[in-house]
């Protein structure tokens, strides 16, 4: 992420001028029903197997994907670029994420819906092994599902780029 100078420590989407992750947030609970009702055991493992199902599924249609986290509540997927998006004009870039949120759904037909008010990767990216408070009766440690640290996914936004 390359910051507009003297930001300090805020790190909001306008004060980002280029990305070269960008990252996608699955919340489970706001699409499957009775999710929050699941023990915290049945919670991991429902996203654990979307994990798996999200990275195969990715894999063969844009490549390896460079990370994909549990979060607590869901998944967070990280698209490395080998080329960074520019940021600096904040509706260009919105309509950008949209479509990438978009494509990436259709690609997985469906299953999974991303939050579309969370595109600050800054905010998204939680470090794997810190833990997720959002509930504090059910603490869910992240942990990683998948990592390819050579992984770089341009098919998935190549044909946006040219929009």
């Amino acid at each position: 992420m390359l910051e507009k100078p003297g930001m300090g420590r805020k790190s909001t989407n306008d004060s980002v001028l280029a990305r070269a992750v960008i990252s996608l947030d699955a919340d489970f609970a706001e699409f499957i029903p009775d999710f929050k009702s699941l023990s915290t055991e049945a919670r991991k493992e429902t996203i654990r197997a979307s994990g798996r199902a999200v990275h195969e599924k990715l894999k063969a249609k844009f490549g390896d994907v460079w990370m994909i986290t549990l979060s607590g509540n869901g998944l967070h997927i990280h698209i490395k670029l080998r080329e960074p998006v520019d940021c600096t004009d904040q509706a260009t870039y919105k309509e950008f994420y949209r479509l990438l949120m978009e494509r990436i759904e259709a690609a997985l037909d469906g299953a999974i819906k991303f939050d579309r008010n969370c595109s600050n990767t800054g905010r998204v990216f939680r470090l794997p092994l810190s833990t997720n408070w959002k509930d504090p009766s059910q603490p869910i440690p992240s942990e990683p599902l998948h990592f390819n640290p050579d992984a770089y996914s341009d098919m998935a936004v190549e044909p946006l780029w040219a929009q």
